[in-house]
C-alpha cells in the first residue's frame, strides 16, 4: 500500500474515528498556516461531535476559504477524488467541501485542542439553526430530529437570543418555539 506522507503517520494509530477526522482536520490547517483557521467542522461530523458520537457519519464536511489550497494539499497526501468527496483509503477519510464560507458567526465556532493542535467546529447554536432550516424548508424529519436532540442536550449552554434571532431571520420560529416546547414538556 502507498506510504502515507509524514505528516498523516499519526492518523494510523488513532482508532477512534471520530478523533481521527477531527485531527485529521487540525492537521490541515495547522498545513494552511494563517489560512487555516477558516477550516471549520459543519454538517453531520459537527452533529457527531456535540452528540457525542450518538449521531455516527462517514464523512467530514468542511467549510475554508482557501479551497484551491486544501485541494492541493489532498492531492499531495494522497486522497483521490469521488464525485464530490476526496477519500484517503488507507485512513479511512472521506471528505467534503460544501463551501468556502461558515453559515454562521465565526465567533462562535469551537475550538478543539487535540495533540497540540486545533480543530474548528461551527458553533453549536448556528449547527441547530442549519438543522431548523432542513427541518423546516425540506421536510427533513432526521433533522428535526437532530434539531431537538441538540436543543434538549445542550439546552443550557445555549444562548438562547441568538438562536431565537436566528430562527426569525431563517423563517424557522416556529419550529424552534415548538421544539423548545416539547423538551420543556
Amino acid at each position: 500500500m502507498n506510504e502515507l506522507p509524514p505528516q498523516l503517520r499519526d492518523l494510523e494509530a488513532i482508532g477512534d474515528p471520530l478523533e481521527r477526522r477531527l485531527y485529521f482536520v487540525a492537521l490541515l490547517s495547522q498545513a494552511l498556516g494563517s489560512e487555516g483557521k477558516s477550516v471549520v467542522v459543519v454538517g453531520g461530523q459537527a452533529v457527531q461531535f456535540y452528540t457525542a458520537g450518538a449521531y455516527a457519519t462517514a464523512d467530514v464536511d468542511l467549510v475554508c476559504a482557501s479551497r484551491p489550497r486544501v485541494v492541493e494539499l489532498l492531492n499531495r497526501w494522497g486522497f483521490k477524488p469521488e464525485g464530490r468527496h476526496w477519500q484517503q483509503q488507507r485512513l479511512e477519510l472521506l471528505l467534503e467541501i460544501p463551501d468556502e464560507a461558515l453559515a454562521g458567526d465565526p465567533a462562535r465556532v469551537t475550538e478543539i485542542e487535540l495533540r497540540g493542535l486545533t480543530a474548528r467546529v461551527i458553533g453549536v447554536e448556528d449547527l441547530v439553526a442549519d438543522r431548523l432550516r432542513a427541518a423546516a424548508h425540506w421536510a427533513s424529519a432526521e433533522d428535526r430530529y437532530w434539531a431537538s436532540n441538540l436543543l434538549a442536550s445542550k439546552g443550557k449552554s445555549l444562548d438562547w437570543e441568538y438562536l431565537r434571532r436566528q430562527a426569525r431571520q431563517d423563517g424557522t420560529g416556529a419550529l424552534l418555539a415548538e421544539l423548545e416546547a416539547e423538551i420543556s414538556a
